[in-house]
């Protein structure tokens, strides 16, 4: 199976909002998939808004992301896995209740694995811990664009009990360790995220990052934040 073949499938503006960063790589990712006769391997942060509670709008985005994997099975057997990603440090970063976190996260967990065989799920966190990292010493301060998007982001999601420009720095260098994280545990996986190119010194470095639309083709706002 031709590895161009199988990216074209989803590499449409049916399911991107930009062009992906990196398609030689992918296209690698891909073909080691194909050589392995594995499914196309994705991962993808999934996060937490104000709500404990799912509604159609996380159930509309598993079933996009399902459909996505479904066009890959038409041209090849194996199909796509996403691994969704839950991002429950960012969510204690942000001040959410432990317990209402943990809530959030079993009941889009349910909704995944009960009813699409697309998905696999994990927490961040448990990635960071595993590998036990730090900043990397090299890596530049955030850009004064990069900072003045994360604090207009933390203006409306971020409860914790710093300053809304500090809660912005500090989930800056979280991601920056967490990046590293990710590129060890998932390192031949094709990196989704409903953001755009503008944050993309946010995600895995060394990874292809697909950028798509969340619920469908036009929208790109994240599930956990709609109806807050």
């Amino acid at each position: 199976m031709n590895a161009e073949k199988i990216l074209k499938t989803f590499n449409t503006w049916s399911f991107k909002r930009e062009q992906p960063s990196n398609t030689d790589l992918m296209l690698n990712f891909i073909a080691l998939a194909v050589e392995k006769r594995r499914p196309i391997p994705f991962v993808l942060y999934w996060g937490k808004g104000l709500r404990n509670h799912i509604t159609d709008s996380e159930r509309e985005c598993l079933d996009f992301l399902d459909r996505m994997s479904q066009r890959i099975s038409a041209v090849y057997a194996p199909g796509g896995r996403i691994h969704l990603l839950f991002t429950d440090t960012h969510a204690t970063l942000n001040g959410h209740d432990p317990d209402a976190i943990d809530a959030y996260f079993l009941e889009v967990e349910d909704a995944a694995l009960s009813s699409f065989q697309t998905f696999t799920t994990s927490r961040l966190s448990d990635a960071v811990a595993k590998f036990g990292l730090e900043p990397p010493i090299e890596t530049p301060p955030v850009s004064d664009d990069l900072l003045m998007k994360l604090e207009r982001s933390a203006r409306k999601w971020y409860k914790g009990e710093a300053s809304v420009r500090e809660g912005a720095e500090e989930y800056y260098w979280q991601n920056m360790i967490e990046r590293q994280a990710v590129e060890q545990e998932f390192g031949s996986s094709i990196f989704v995220t409903f953001n755009g190119s503008d944050v993309r010194d946010l995600f895995p470095s060394n990874l292809p990052i697909f950028y798509m639309y969340s619920v469908r083709k036009g929208t790109s706002t994240k599930p956990w934040f709609m109806n807050c």
